[in-house]
């Protein structure tokens, strides 16, 4: 799977789709053809919008299919094949992993053409160097299990004990009825409250 989509992602770049966009076809298009077990012209349709669908991906996905021994009538056009069915999941699959390796996409993929993609990859550069830098200092995730595991062997206890202090204290209050002075002090209020408002609704009648 995550050739398929290293794949994906470098058929993007040398179509010059930002990863944004690219990531957005990826959720939609192609995780529907591939729930359906097939691209469809409405799917397909999507990737053409975005400028992905031209004859490289195109003759990828006809070479794959018929070497998987699936007839591919191109007649009426590749749009029109796709009724067909013949795009099915495997073929996706096998040429999205092809687009993984490819040499000419390997290189767009590492080239910066926009400031959005420059911000990215500035972005991924700061977060995988944070990654290292938190990895160094609090482990690995083993060694971060232990680390965190035995703070919370030490703070639970505390709070543990603040909370059967508090509910304690308020186990007296309440047997010792402050509760229910604090019922009948709310209903007071605002039983003095609905005298007042029907005081002053009584004066604007």
């Amino acid at each position: 799977a995550s050739t398929s989509i290293q794949g994906f992602y470098n058929l993007a770049a040398g179509t010059g789709i930002e990863a944004a966009r690219a990531g957005g076809l990826l959720d939609t298009a192609m995780n529907q053809a591939i729930s359906l077990g097939k691209m469809d012209y409405a799917n397909w349709k999507q990737l053409q919008s975005a400028g992905m669908g031209g004859p490289k991906f195109q003759n990828a996905l006809v070479e794959n299919a018929k070497a998987m021994g699936k007839n591919v009538d191109l007649s009426n056009g590749f749009n029109d094949s796709l009724k067909d069915g013949w795009a099915t999941t495997d073929v996706l699959l096998a040429t999205l992993k092809q687009f993984a390796t490819d040499k000419s996409l390997l290189e767009a993929a590492t080239q910066v053409k926009t400031f959005g993609e420059l911000v990215g990859t500035v972005q991924e550069s700061v977060g995988s160097g944070w990654a290292t830098t938190w990895e160094l200092v609090f482990g690995n995730a083993d060694q971060a299990k232990v680390l965190w595991t035995g703070i919370n062997n030490i703070i639970g206890p505390i709070i543990n004990n603040m909370s059967n202090s508090r509910n304690s204290m308020l186990q007296l209050w309440q047997s010792m009825g402050g509760r229910d002075k604090m019922v009948q002090a709310i209903t007071n209020a605002f039983s003095s409250l609905g005298k007042i408002i029907n005081a002053i609704g009584g004066a604007f009648n």
